[in-house]
């Protein structure tokens, strides 16, 4: 799921941030102004006082036609604003979707603002590969080719790890922890990594196009299993899972995982998947495994874990200095070989009217996703919104949200429809690969 905004309507036209007296000409003509605010994203402090860490944009036009272009993407009427003074107005467009919306004009600007973002990652060899980039222009123009939608740098690594992992000979495998048994050998992996890139370039400009960044964090387990205890315990019956964005469909699998936190034990203690997460806070999840009847995933492109080249990308994008996640990860892979979770390839906005109508109605149905709904625009999660409430006329639906907020932590949140008043909590904060765990909610924790 994800991708670029819809493009029709007036005509759109990117202006820079000094540019501000020709965009709003340009809106003032009858077209959409897309205007920078700020010269770097990375540290910019706005006027109101927050730290810019993504692309911050203005979209101006005349009242009539910027809400024309507002409803064919989704976004509410009450997001326009007035311009000071001028006939036109604005909307402010933030995050992810002004991170599409800058990659349509300016690709090596929105592969920018992502590297800038990557330096501040939980991978030290990924943060300086990435301020390196940064200084790079022929890097950034290869990392700015990747399809619009997709995070350049999430991509370029993972092409260049794949590559090495396949055999390629060069100085570079050395530098890898994943490569060379573990060792960090203190040295600067930037010379070895550009020299890799401008000798494969070929190889890797064709990877940019024909893969997708679509992890399987199967760790995320820690935080999603205790989530579908508290949707078994309020629906009183066992659990269809139907997952929006399952790539290889790990973590429909999360019960036949052993998740320790600490000395207490959730899902399968005798698996080969285990997953240490630590407890934060004063309260406890429920840890008692979530009785599950029924399973799918949907993905635009779904692993194929019987296939080993696939398989192979999945073991590329997992971060080459962290080698506890690609164990963890290749445990997991060994598990679904066994019995592989299905997962339909498509559009989810497309497949979950018809895949919603045959979940066995003895079954709660619960749709979930971790780290996939940033990738959607405002247009795409209104049609997702409507298809749960449509759902929900028919049978109550849970839909349970481990995703990533802007400025903030990832949080587990869980919102029922149909069964009783609709109401939304936020059950815990979790880390983004599973290391930790805060549960927030009182009503769902254990002693």
């Amino acid at each position: 799921m994800g991708g670029a905004e819809p493009q029709d309507g007036p005509q759109e036209r990117y202006f820079e941030r000094r540019q501000v007296r020709e965009a709003i000409a340009w809106a003032e003509e009858g077209g959409i102004a897309v205007h920078r605010n700020f010269d770097h994203y990375h540290g910019t402090r706005s006027a109101r006082g927050f730290v810019m860490t993504r692309p911050f944009l203005h979209v101006i036009g005349l009242r009539p036609v910027l809400a024309e272009w507002a409803e064919a993407r989704g976004i509410p009427p009450q997001a326009i604003q007035p311009e000071k003074r001028r006939r036109v107005a604005h909307i402010d467009v933030f995050g992810d979707f002004a991170l599409q919306l800058l990659a349509r004009f300016d690709p090596v600007e929105a592969a920018t603002a992502s590297f800038r973002l990557f330096t501040r990652v939980g991978s030290q060899l990924y943060a300086r590969l990435s301020a390196g980039v940064l200084e790079d222009p022929e890097l950034l123009a290869l990392a700015a080719t990747a399809p619009a939608g997709q995070p350049p740098p999430n991509l370029l690594f993972a092409a260049v790890h794949y590559l090495l992992l396949r055999g390629a000979s060069h100085p570079l495998a050395r530098l890898y922890p994943s490569l060379n048994g573990g060792r960090d050998l203190g040295e600067d992996a930037l010379p070895a990594f550009r020299d890799f890139c401008l000798r494969h370039r070929e190889q890797i400009e064709a990877l940019l196009q024909e893969r997708t960044v679509q992890t399987n964090e199967v760790a995320r387990s820690s935080a999603l299993q205790p989530g579908f205890a508290v949707v078994a315990r309020r629906a009183q019956r066992p659990l269809a899972l139907l997952e929006i964005g399952a790539s290889a469909g790990l973590n429909l699998l999360g019960d036949r995982y052993c998740v320790a936190y600490g000395d207490r034990l959730l899902g399968d203690p005798h698996s080969a998947v285990r997953i240490d997460c630590r407890l934060k806070g004063d309260l406890r999840p429920p840890l008692e495994t979530a009785p599950i009847a029924w399973r799918l995933g949907v993905d635009r492109n779904p692993i194929d874990v019987t296939d080993a080249e696939q398989a192979l990308w999945l073991r590329a994008l997992v971060w080459p200095d962290q080698p506890w996640r690609a164990e963890l990860l290749l445990a997991a892979i060994r598990v679904a070989q066994e019995d592989p979770a299905e997962v339909l390839r498509g559009d989810a906005l497309d497949l979950l009217p018809e895949i919603i109508a045959r979940v066995p109605a003895d079954t709660a149905l619960c749709l979930y996703s971790s780290f996939t709904l940033y990738q959607l625009g405002p247009s795409q999660r209104a049609t997702l919104d409507r298809i749960v409430e449509r759902a929900a006329d028919s049978r109550p639906v849970h839909r349970l949200e481990l995703e990533w907020h802007p400025g903030e932590k990832p949080y587990l949140e869980l919102e029922s429809f149909g069964d009783g008043p609709r109401r939304r909590v936020r059950l815990a904060s979790a880390h983004d690969h599973g290391a930790w765990l805060e549960w927030l909610d009182r009503d769902s924790a254990t002693v």
